[in-house]
Order: structure tokens, then C-alpha cells, then sequence
């Protein structure tokens, strides 16, 4: 059985409405959510539940980074993600789309860091 990639314990418990990937169907609000939709309809991904419901969540996610962002002047209490899945479910593309998406909502601001210079650099 295929584990999902999801983007919190608060998403995955949530039950998941059946999506549909027909563009148009589609509201495109973020840089995320707008290259996800550019590569289906480029057919570089093929249209997955678990990646559209990972996009849609960082999508909101990014929104409030920037109204925190905008707000605050730069210091912001906007939760994080954690993503989790199986090989090969899009976990790292989806990721980095969405760094190059904060990098164009609020840019100078982002830093991208692998997971083991992250506990370096905190510990």
C-alpha cells in the first residue's frame, strides 16, 4: 500500500475530497500552486492526489508567510512544514517548488538549508 506524502498530521488525518485535474477546474492563487499546474498541462507530472492536496497546503501555507512577513517586517511565527511519504511520491519537487515560490513572494528573505546542516548550524 502506497503511503501518502502529506504535509502535516493535521492534513493526513483530514479525509481528502476527490480532486479534479482539469486546469480550468482549477483556481491557481500562489507561484506553487501556478508551476504545479504548468507542469501537468506540460505533462512533466502526471496528475496525483497526494501532490495537488500537498500543493494546495503549501500554498496556504506561503500566503501566511507573507501576510506574516509583510506584517511583522521579516519576523514571522508562520509553522513549518514536515514532509512524508514514500520514494518517489514528488515530496522533493513539491519542496522545491515551493522554496522557489517564497523566493519570488518575498525574496532575499528564504534560505534553503539540507536537513543535516540545519541541526548542524542548530545544535
Amino acid at each position: 500500500a502506497h503511503q501518502p506524502a502529506w504535509i502535516s498530521p493535521r492534513v493526513h488525518r483530514r479525509a481528502m475530497p476527490a480532486r479534479t485535474f482539469a486546469v480550468a477546474a482549477r483556481r491557481v492563487t500562489s507561484p506553487l500552486q501556478s508551476n504545479y499546474e504548468a507542469k501537468l498541462v506540460k505533462g512533466t507530472v502526471r496528475p496525483d492526489e497526494r501532490q495537488a492536496a500537498l500543493v494546495d497546503a503549501l500554498g496556504v501555507m506561503l500566503e501566511k508567510l507573507v501576510e506574516s512577513v509583510k506584517e511583522s517586517g521579516g519576523n514571522t511565527k508562520t509553522k513549518g512544514a514536515y514532509i512524508f511519504g514514500p520514494v518517489g511520491s514528488g515530496k522533493s519537487m513539491v519542496a522545491n517548488m515551493a522554496f522557489e515560490a517564497a523566493s519570488q513572494l518575498i525574496p532575499g528573505r528564504t534560505l534553503r538549508l539540507h536537513f543535516h546542516d540545519f541541526t548542524t548550524m542548530v545544535h
